[in-house]
């Protein structure tokens, strides 16, 4: 399983929405996932209200997803649930 942090909804938005953003944040169709599992809900209310989640996704390659990841922004880190620390591939926005 891949964890995936940050990602924000507008209040009127449904959570399957979420399906479709890490579909697109690992640049794979959104059938290649088999499983999406919402970890954490948060709200941020600082200018407008959106919903943060941080979701757990699943696929038959992960290591092949990770590799196509390298340049996402910082604030969406992906993590291997197996080694529980980013991966390294993913950390391309920061030092």
């Amino acid at each position: 399983m891949l964890r995936i942090d940050q990602l924000r909804l507008l209040p009127g938005e449904p959570e399957a929405a979420l399906l479709s953003k890490c579909a697109r944040l690992l640049r794979v169709e959104p059938s290649v996932l088999t499983g999406l599992t919402v970890l954490r809900r948060a709200i941020d209310a600082r200018e407008s209200l959106t919903f943060v989640y941080t979701v757990a996704v699943s696929a038959p390659q992960e290591a092949a997803l990770l590799r196509r990841c390298r340049k996402l922004p910082p604030s969406a880190l992906l993590f291997s649930e197996a080694s529980g620390h980013p991966s390294p591939s993913c950390r391309s926005g920061l030092p």
